[in-house]
């Protein structure tokens, strides 16, 4: 997502990576997109300490940044299928487009609430989507933080 006005941390881009079984995501700030690659590998070496399952298939847009060939020789390694949308077919990643497009608004929200400057994005978006993975989504009755974790919502932070 973005490129959003720089941030006081210097970023200008927000990554969502979203695990489709639960409907999880994990929010990035990032200076550039040449970043992206490395946080994806590190999420994915990351991920199976907190899933019961580990990633199977890697589903991304046509992006330069998930073209390169270090990710794609990280993936081999590790049997992950990668396959891309047809250019210009957003149809083909509905639930992830749908997902930016809400963080994206809480984001607003939430800095227009507290009529705070967008040089403070960064400290908007990821509590969006704290609160993404801890409501209840279309089709689910346990939240996307309860199916990953085993573990009840606990709102108590907000």
């Amino acid at each position: 997502m973005g490129p959003f006005p720089q941030s006081f941390d210097k970023n200008v881009y927000g990554m969502i990576i979203q695990d489709h079984f639960s409907s999880l995501v994990m929010s990035y700030a990032l200076r550039s997109k040449s970043e992206a690659p490395q946080f994806l590998m590190n999420w994915i070496s990351q991920s199976s300490n907190l899933m019961a399952h580990s990633v199977k298939m890697l589903w991304t847009d046509n992006a330069g940044e998930f073209l390169s060939k270090l990710l794609k020789i990280f993936l081999e390694q590790r049997g992950i299928i990668h396959e891309t949308i047809v250019p210009y077919e957003h149809h083909q990643a509905d639930k992830i487009e749908e997902t930016n497009r809400t963080i994206a608004e809480a984001t607003r929200s939430m800095l227009i609430e507290r009529n705070l400057g967008t040089a403070l994005w960064t400290y908007a978006f990821r509590p969006a989507c704290w609160v993404f993975n801890r409501v209840l989504h279309v089709g689910s009755n346990r939240t996307p933080y309860e199916l990953i974790t085993g573990r009840r919502t606990d709102l108590t932070p907000l």
